[in-house]
């Protein structure tokens, strides 16, 4: 009978743990539905943005565990959002994993950008594994070095 308590408890406590909240913005429907899908699954609160304002707005209220990050988006791009997380204190922890189509060329013009991890945007299969990859591996290592 105690074994059942303890089993109880046990699933009372993993039950009662809060679900770990992800910002996903990119101006791409599909990817924010199917990305969203996946981490949904996963058992991740997902609270997706269409346009870099809306990201902005939902990562001061949420303070989500991880944003996921487009860079070219409309109204605001991802890499000045980085710059506003990376300056504000409640925020500069937070792990960023940009989600971009852009080449490591390209994102150079963007100095502001200061992800933890970058995923490139592609086939729809190769994608998700490696975002879910790339939480992981944020998961592991955190933010990093916060000096540089």
């Amino acid at each position: 009978m105690a074994s059942r308590r303890t089993d109880a408890t046990s699933r009372k406590t993993e039950a009662s743990t809060p679900a770990r909240t992800i910002v996903l913005a990119d101006n791409d429907t599909l990817i924010l539905e199917a990305i969203g899908e996946l981490l949904r699954n996963k058992d991740y609160e997902v609270h997706p943005a269409r346009d870099g304002l809306e990201a902005l707005r939902a990562i001061r209220s949420v303070k989500p565990d991880v944003v996921i990050l487009d860079i070219i988006m409309p109204k605001l791009d991802g890499s000045r959002i980085c710059a506003m997380i990376r300056h504000d204190p409640t925020l500069r922890h937070t792990p960023i994993i940009a989600l971009s189509s852009l080449s490591p060329e390209q994102l150079r013009r963007f100095p502001a950008l200061s992800a933890d991890a970058y995923v490139a945007k592609g086939a729809l299969g190769v994608m998700a594994n490696n975002v879910l990859m790339a939480i992981k591996h944020v998961d592991e290592r955190g933010r990093g070095d916060l000096s540089g």
